[in-house]
């Protein structure tokens, strides 16, 4: 397989230069306008809640519900929440995080990157809803969907959990907040820049398949299986390739559940340095997947059944920006008045 794909590579970077180059630099547009506006607050704020210690904090106050829900130890919380709001892949970074410094088991680790590894409200929202579906109505529905799912997905893994740990976790000694705040924003931008790199290359790899006639081009099939690959540009594909918004709306649940190899290859980069197996991650992006599809189409047909084809799209504020710059600056402050009261200073 590496073979194959190895020679297709060369072979379509010397006959289609051309080809190639647009879809680096789309690519490398994506990643300065989406991906990285909206992916490295969270980053940065994953590795800070660890760091400064208010993950222990949030982590105890959380545990009897975690527990009760999920069958997890409290540990998961601040990994739950942050995966739901950061974005692939700022739950496996903090379940990573977690793991490392001992605030969970490997079992419980492996059992939350299940469910606890999501997209992002700033990219549905934004980039899905605007971007795509032309308003913010079908973001929020696509968001309410997405976190149904990523829960019903937890719920069900509650059945096979592992037993919850009954001692106390091991909390690591908190950095003074100047000294984690320093060595968060550096840690934020190598996992930024790594999942930039794993955009553009999937860009790339899926524009030769698609010169090659390898993936189809066009209809439901041709945005699901670019979708598959690459999920950005498989969602974005729908504005051109679908018509019917019911039929849109569950094939972008459907994608944003799965991930796509993409963000797959890039949570496998994250957690390449630990022992943890991605055998329930792998799980539960297909059930995650399944459960979104179910329940957008039922959605589908109850809210959108009247409308056959996308909105226009005009020109927008840039509300993913926004999303994120006050996501990031009400998260920061917060932490800033804990840790405050945490040093007594």
């Amino acid at each position: 397989m590496a073979f194959i794909t190895t020679i297709l590579l060369a072979v379509g970077l010397v006959l289609f230069p051309s080809d190639i180059a647009d879809a680096s630099r789309n690519a490398l547009n994506l990643c300065c306008t989406v991906v990285i506006p909206a992916l490295f607050p969270f980053f940065v704020l994953s590795s800070l809640t660890t760091e400064s210690g208010i993950g222990h904090q949030i982590s105890s106050f959380l545990s009897p519900l975690m527990r009760r829900i999920f069958r997890i130890s409290g540990s998961g919380a601040s990994a739950l929440i942050l995966g739901i709001l950061g974005g692939y892949p700022v739950g496996a970074s903090c379940i990573k995080t977690h793991y490392q410094s001992k605030q969970c088991t490997k079992e419980e680790a492996e059992h939350l990157l299940g469910f606890c590894n999501n997209s992002g409200p700033s990219f549905i929202l934004g980039a899905v809803g605007i971007g795509v579906f032309g308003g913010i109505k079908i973001g929020a529905l696509l968001l309410a969907v997405h976190i149904l799912a990523a829960l019903t997905v937890g719920i069900l893994f509650s059945f096979v959990a592992p037993k919850p740990t009954k001692t106390q976790i091991h909390q690591t000694h908190a950095l003074p907040f100047s000294s984690a705040l320093c060595n968060s924003v550096k840690s934020g931008l190598q996992s930024s820049l790594n999942v930039c790199a794993f955009v553009l290359f999937f860009a790339v790899f899926t524009e030769i398949l698609h010169l090659f006639s390898i993936l189809p081009s066009g209809g439901v099939l041709g945005v699901l299986f670019g979708g598959v690959f690459e999920i950005t540009s498989g969602i974005a594909a729908l504005q051109n390739s679908v018509s019917s918004l019911p039929t849109a709306f569950t094939v972008a649940a459907f994608l944003l559940g799965f991930g796509g190899i993409s963000v797959h290859a890039q949570t496998l980069s994250i957690l390449s340095d630990t022992d943890l197996s991605p055998k329930k991650y792998f799980l539960g992006k297909c059930l995650h997947a399944a459960v979104s599809a179910l329940f957008a189409s039922v959605i589908s047909q109850t809210f959108l059944s009247t409308q056959t084809v996308f909105a226009p799209i005009s020109q927008q504020t840039n509300i993913p920006g926004l999303c994120v710059l006050l996501i990031s600056l009400l998260s920061f402050f917060m932490l800033f008045l804990f840790s405050e009261k945490k040093t007594g200073k």
